[in-house]
């Protein structure tokens, strides 16, 4: 036989016992952006920002009362904070499904481990005479670290906390 008959049978049986073979990959996330209106002054919007970090214990890092700027951090979230607020990102490789569809469990399953941190930036701006528009960016990350994977990145949000901020901002109206 020739090597070209040779190769192409190598390369044919890489390729049909590799087209059997699952894996776990990482589905990256990407930030959460969000624009919404607040009908009461920027000042009253920036101040109930503030109350909204202070009840959740997310830290305040950025403070730029002038410009409309605050960016929230809150690091060490656990694994059970994941499950409430970001999508799990470890998937099959063939159907695309979570490979254990919590944190929680894949630390169970995996013997792993996963913590995470989320920023938050929010601009506020005036809209008008008694209106503000607010633009809220999120990022979420995590390090996941088990017995068979390791995954370091970002992760995408559920929009939880999002949801949470915006429907408290809007009480302030």
């Amino acid at each position: 036989m020739s090597r070209r008959v040779v190769f192409a049978f190598a390369v044919c049986a890489v390729v049909a016992l590799g087209a059997g073979c699952t894996r776990i990959v990482a589905k990256p996330g990407s930030t959460s952006l969000e624009d919404f209106p607040v009908s009461c002054a920027r000042d009253q919007v920036f101040d109930r920002a503030l109350s909204f970090a202070q009840e959740r214990n997310l830290e305040v890092k950025v403070l730029e009362k002038s410009s409309g700027l605050i960016r929230f951090e809150r690091s060490a979230l656990d694994a059970s904070d994941l499950d409430s607020y970001c999508v799990f990102p470890l998937v099959n490789s063939r159907t695309g499904a979570p490979i254990a569809g919590t944190f929680v469990s894949w630390g169970d399953e995996y013997e792993g481990r996963s913590v995470g941190a989320v920023n938050l930036n929010l601009l506020l701006s005036d809209s008008g005479s008694s209106g503000t528009k607010a633009s809220l960016r999120g990022n979420w990350s995590v390090v996941m670290v088990g017995h068979r994977f390791e995954y370091s990145g970002p992760i995408n949000s559920k929009g939880t906390t999002e949801d949470e901020l915006r429907r408290y901002l809007e009480e302030s109206e």
